[in-house]
């Protein structure tokens, strides 16, 4: 993200750039299986104990939320969201071979099926990491708000907040009905891979945000970390971020990992890309080729 092209050779550091912000998106995804698959065994074996007494549920909140948000933070600060969102996908294979294993939790079958899956996957996410979106535009405090009230964000804002708050409601009121519906659970996850995509978009602002204040400044001039936006992207992180996990939690309680975590990373792709074109027009300046190329990797990664 950002102009690259002063500090190197003409395409070198942008290179570097998001070949790094993909490494780190990887090894957060490692983080977040983690973190899902004992936040399940929590619920299986820790289910009737209060969440300070649940070790498994405390070390995997730790791993989903403080590990994997470290790595996501300094890959979004590397590299576009379009780019990262579909590498999301190597979390269902992590999880899986996680559950296969039973070493973090009771173990599961895995059929022939889901290892095609996994392999499926891994085509997709690299055919976006080679015709994917590889630079993006900075927020700042003079562009930050023509971003923000662009009609396509707040339209993709908008339908999502409304969406994740008439699951919440159904799950506060009628919270036994959809955790007995199974047709019902993938609404939670819908809420929750909404409530991850923006917040995944507003963690974006803040690691820009830090990226400025760690990088060389004009003399006088006031960096980013502190300025309107970044408070406001923080606010945003401070009421997304905590439906999210909660949503997520609740999927992962009423369904097995093998089912809940693809159905939830599926959707977190889909809608974490459409937050990342629309807030920081990442598809601008992509060419015919390279868009067919980003969209044919996209429904690849989620078909598998």
């Amino acid at each position: 993200c950002g102009d690259s092209t002063e500090r190197g050779p003409p395409g070198a550091m942008v290179v570097a750039e998001w070949m790094l912000g993909i490494t780190c998106a990887l090894v957060g995804t490692f983080f977040s299986a983690t973190g899902m698959v004992l936040m399940k065994a929590s619920a299986q074996v820790e289910g009737k104990l209060p969440w300070y007494r649940r070790q498994r549920w405390l070390i995997g909140c730790t791993s989903l939320v403080v590990n994997a948000t470290i790595m996501e933070t300094i890959a979004l600060a590397l590299a576009p969201l379009s780019l990262l969102a579909p590498f999301a996908g190597c979390t269902i294979v992590f999880s899986t071979l996680l559950a296969r294993c039973g070493a973090l939790s009771a173990k599961e079958a895995v059929h022939e099926t889901r290892w095609a899956a996994i392999c499926v996957t891994l085509v997709g996410v690299t055919v976006v990491s080679l015709y994917g979106p590889h630079d993006g535009v900075d927020v700042t405090e003079a562009n930050v708000y023509e971003l923000l009230l662009h009609r396509s964000f707040v339209a993709f804002a908008l339908v999502s907040t409304v969406a994740i708050a008439l699951v919440c409601a159904l799950w506060r009121y009628d919270g036994a009905a959809v955790r007995a519906d199974a047709q019902r659970v993938p609404l939670l996850a819908y809420a929750a891979a909404s409530c991850g995509a923006l917040s995944l978009n507003f963690l974006k602002v803040l690691a820009l945000a830090l990226r400025s204040a760690t990088g060389p400044r004009a003399p006088g001039s006031r960096t980013e970390l502190f300025a309107p936006h970044s408070w406001l992207a923080l606010l945003a992180l401070a009421v997304y971020a905590p439906l999210q996990l909660a949503l997520l939690n609740t999927v992962l309680v009423h369904s097995p990992v093998s089912f809940a975590v693809p159905m939830y990373e599926s959707l977190l792709i889909v809608l974490s890309i459409v937050a990342g074109g629309t807030f920081y027009r990442e598809f601008d300046g992509m060419s015919a080729g390279e868009t067919y190329g980003f969209v044919a990797g996209v429904v690849v990664t989620v078909c598998g």
